[in-house]
């Protein structure tokens, strides 16, 4: 699955207020999925409950997610030497939350701990403490649950692939 491990320990989930993405948010996830065939099988019916209950799901579950981008000045300084605007980690993951509709919550935050490897990028889920480890990170990034050396917009672009296919796969699962 996408959601590997949280490197905290499990909490009660919060009582934070949860916005709705529009319905337009699902089509990154099952348009051609809810396309109809001129036949429905049973396999077809079974399909759209499953991706109807996706998209109850997945904004539900989006909400719980919190992307963190290191403000601290190890990382302020290597995003000068990139020569990169103090805002532009938040920015890349601030741009592709708002393209997506989903309910991901973005957020600057102080050190992250991976100095060396600047700018960095931690992942939160509510029901976790601290960031969380993610299937698409690096040996060293799962081992310290951060993203490391995020510069370019392929970097940013791998930091969200990760964050929607925890997404997916924790709304998917029967827990």
């Amino acid at each position: 699955g996408a959601f590997i491990a949280p490197t905290g320990t499990r909490s009660s989930p919060s009582c934070g207020h949860r916005t709705s993405a529009s319905q337009q948010t699902f089509r990154l996830f099952s348009s051609a999925a809810l396309a109809s065939s001129a036949t429905d099988t049973a396999d077809d019916v079974v399909e759209t409950s499953v991706n109807a209950l996706l998209e109850k799901r997945i904004p539900q579950e989006a909400a719980k997610f919190k992307i963190v981008t290191c403000s601290a000045t190890a990382c302020c300084k290597k995003r000068k030497a990139f020569q990169m605007d103090d805002l532009a980690t938040f920015g890349a993951m601030f741009g592709r939350i708002q393209e997506s509709g989903l309910p991901v919550q973005v957020e600057e935050t102080t050190c992250l701990g991976a100095c060396k490897y600047a700018p960095s990028i931690g992942v939160q889920h509510e029901d976790y403490h601290g960031t969380v480890a993610l299937e698409g990170m690096t040996q060293m990034e799962f081992d310290s649950s951060t993203f490391h050396n995020v510069v370019t917009e392929e970097d940013a672009d791998r930091v969200w692939e990760a964050v929607q296919n925890s997404i997916v796969v924790m709304a998917s699962s029967d827990e």
